[in-house]
Parts: C-alpha cells; sequence; structure tokens
C-alpha cells in the first residue's frame, strides 16, 4: 500500500509527518474531539475541511467546508 503523507512546515522547515493512508477521508478542525487533524490557528474552524484521497495511487483532494 502507498503510503499518503502530509508534512507539516514552521518557518519553512518540515517539523512533522502526519500519514493519511488509514482511512479514505479525514476531517481538519480546531477542536481535538472532532477533528482526526487539529489545526491551532485563529482563521480555522471547528468543521474547516475534509482531506479524501483515493486507493491505487488516486488522487488526494481538499474539500473546504465554508465554516
Amino acid at each position: 500500500m502507498y503510503m499518503k503523507r502530509l508534512e507539516v512546515l514552521k518557518e519553512g522547515s518540515i517539523i512533522d509527518e502526519i500519514d493519511i493512508s488509514k482511512k479514505s477521508f479525514y476531517l481538519v478542525g480546531k477542536y481535538k474531539d472532532l477533528s482526526d487533524i487539529v489545526l491551532e490557528h485563529p482563521s480555522i474552524s471547528r468543521k474547516h475541511a475534509v482531506i479524501q484521497h483515493r486507493e491505487n495511487g488516486g488522487g488526494v483532494y481538499l474539500y473546504d467546508l465554508g465554516h
């Protein structure tokens, strides 16, 4: 299985990697109890976006939830 991952950058340096190959989608948001990937920034809402990927080398998609 091909591992898909997000690189977390801070000031241009990679500080972490998040494996997104275990589930077909991940909820990105502010609160730990709701989100798979938590971002702590004033511009991020509770349910901010969904990251979805397709198996077998398919693309990765980001959907803004508009909250």
